[in-house]
């Protein structure tokens, strides 16, 4: 059964967050096409979001000008936070184009790859030497508890979608700090997430209607005025 049921990153994290949230993102997408996020109306979203969605933006088109690190040619902010930001973004990749020049421009950015299980955009893959070794890259504002979850999710998406490939790094990169996240990627953590989403995917099936152990403290979360009106049914509640 667990292969009838595609599953996006984002509804992966979303049953780690709170079961009860994923059923409910689920429902809110019924019928709805799958595929990648392309053009959008922000004007809707929470501040947050929105400020997220311009940083990937820019972060994105920064490569489609090498002069960027050739010369200290970043356009400055708006504010101070702004200008922190791009300059610590220029400098970190002003040092990786000096170490790998050849490499330096990502080989894809803002990715959607869906295969018949999984599915998700990935905001840029970098390819590392000539035997096709890459890592996948994050943009993130600050670090979350799942962070590694939703980059070994798109590892092993990855893997599956170009098994000529070799995945041998994930990273964050946490644009508040200007900084990298690196970890290398062995064969047993990808082994180890495939055997935990396959029973993820089996609890989902079930279905697992819980609210989060930790709810009352999930003030952020956009769903919660849906979830406080909803009747749980009580074998659900039991589990």
């Amino acid at each position: 059964m667990v292969e009838e049921l595609n599953i996006s990153k984002t509804e992966y994290i979303a049953y780690l967050e709170c079961p009860l949230k994923f059923y409910i993102i689920k429902s809110l997408n019924q019928n709805k096409p799958y595929g990648p996020r392309g053009e959008r109306d922000y004007d809707s979203f929470p501040e947050e979001a929105k400020e997220g969605m311009n940083w990937h933006s820019w972060f994105e088109e920064f490569y489609e000008n090498e002069i960027n690190v050739l010369v200290r040619s970043t356009p400055r902010g708006k504010n101070t936070q702004e200008t922190k930001i791009m300059e610590q973004f220029f400098l970190l990749e002003q040092k990786r184009y000096q170490e790998n020049p050849k490499y330096w421009i990502p080989i894809k950015k803002e990715f959607y790859i869906q295969t018949d299980k999984y599915r998700g955009q990935i905001d840029r893959v970098d390819q590392l030497n000539e035997e096709k070794e890459v890592r996948i890259v994050e943009y993130k504002k600050r670090p979350k508890a799942l962070d590694e979850q939703e980059l070994l999710f798109y590892a092993n998406l990855y893997t599956e979608k170009y098994p000529e490939e070799h995945v041998s790094e994930i990273a964050n990169y946490y644009y508040l700090k200007g900084n990298y996240v690196l970890k290398k990627l062995t064969i047993e953590m990808l082994d180890r997430f495939k055997e935990k989403i396959v029973i993820t995917q089996e609890e989902i099936l079930k279905p697992n209607w819980k609210r989060a152990k930790n709810c009352s403290e999930q003030t952020k979360c956009k769903f919660r005025f849906i979830c406080q009106g909803l009747t749980i049914p009580r074998k659900a509640m039991k589990k």
